[in-house]
């Protein structure tokens, strides 16, 4: 009895250590915020090569309230928001958009959005931010069926 009250309570306390990693959080808090913008700006300013320590530099200079420590940096494979493998500013104004209309709206909305603030848009909202990585979302229209 003593030895699965000791193995529950270590499960609990490692449990509640442990949790997915969010796409577009990229300091693991609260999931994704204007913060987290700034610091995918900051990949997207410093390349490829840019270490945690010197893209939270540059998203603190782009950005200033972002004092949280960067526990990631964003990765075209996870991060991507059209759904092209490549991080760029369509991302960054589709990132924008979902923040701005909330998780709820739907995807031609949040493109339409993303437009306004981003004219040269051509991609479209695929992948949300804020899913767990590693899990995926279709947005349905009213019919139950995913629009084109």
């Amino acid at each position: 009895m003593r030895l699965a009250f000791i193995f529950f309570l270590g499960f609990i306390l490692i449990g509640g250590l442990a949790h997915a990693a969010v796409r577009g959080d990229f300091n693991d808090v609260n999931g994704p915020s204007l913060d987290d913008v700034a610091i995918l700006l900051a990949r997207l300013d410093m390349g490829n090569s840019a270490t945690i320590s010197q893209v939270q530099a540059r998203a603190l200079e782009i950005y200033n309230s972002t004092q949280t420590p960067v526990t990631r940096i964003p990765s075209p494979t996870i991060d991507d928001i059209n759904g092209n493998e490549i991080l760029d500013l369509e991302d960054v104004a589709l990132f924008l958009a979902w923040l701005d209309m909330g998780p709820s709206a739907v995807g031609q909305n949040i493109e339409a959005r993303a437009k306004e603030i981003y004219p040269s848009l051509i991609g479209k909202f695929s992948i949300p931010p804020g899913l767990e990585i590693g899990s995926s979302s279709t947005t349905l229209g009213i019919t139950g069926v995913q629009p084109d």
